[in-house]
């Protein structure tokens, strides 16, 4: 059974692995269309952490279950523990994927473009916006805690472009 759950997790992780892989170039293409895009940065320090964590956490318990198989030569969560280990790697790429290919967003008229959503753009509707200095917040659906951007180009375009387009958050 636990090889089952063990096959199961490695193949969800290949799947969400080509999922991202394609939303990837179907954000591109989408942004590519789009002629007043606004690219933005944006500030992953903290995912960045938790994933760290997250990442260190399934590597080394499941490096030291596998060694602990090895040692009393259980070939057969050996095994389990080598699937659990190949989705690790693949979870290894996935992130890196998402921390340098996937660390810009564009702002249009109608939608914000994230590249880790598998291509799909989030609606303009319930969408407010802060804009101080070179840092643009972002709050969706009426969130507490606002996704945060630095600004890169086109600054004042992208301050008419918000002020005509979205809601600005009086409550900062």
């Amino acid at each position: 059974m636990f090889k089952i759950i063990t096959i199961c997790i490695l193949c969800l992780m290949i799947l969400i692995l080509i999922l991202d892989i394609v939303g990837f170039f179907i954000f591109r293409r989408r942004v590519a269309n789009k002629k007043t895009a606004v690219k933005l940065k944006r500030e992953r320090k903290k995912d960045l952490l938790w994933w760290g964590c997250c990442w260190a956490a399934w590597m080394v318990s499941g490096l030291l279950n596998w060694n602990g198989a090895r040692r009393m030569n259980d070939t057969y969560h050996m095994q389990c523990y080598g699937f659990l280990f190949l989705a690790g790697i693949i979870l290894t790429i996935i992130l890196v994927l998402d921390f340098t290919v996937g660390k810009y967003a564009y702002v249009t008229s109608q939608r914000v473009y994230f590249p880790d959503n598998f291509g799909l753009a989030r609606q303009k509707k319930n969408v407010s916006y802060q804009l101080s200095g070179s840092t643009l917040s972002l709050w969706f659906n009426n969130g507490i805690m606002p996704k945060k951007f630095t600004v890169i180009e086109k600054k004042e375009e992208l301050a008419k472009l918000l002020k005509d387009n979205y809601k600005l958050n009086r409550t900062i």
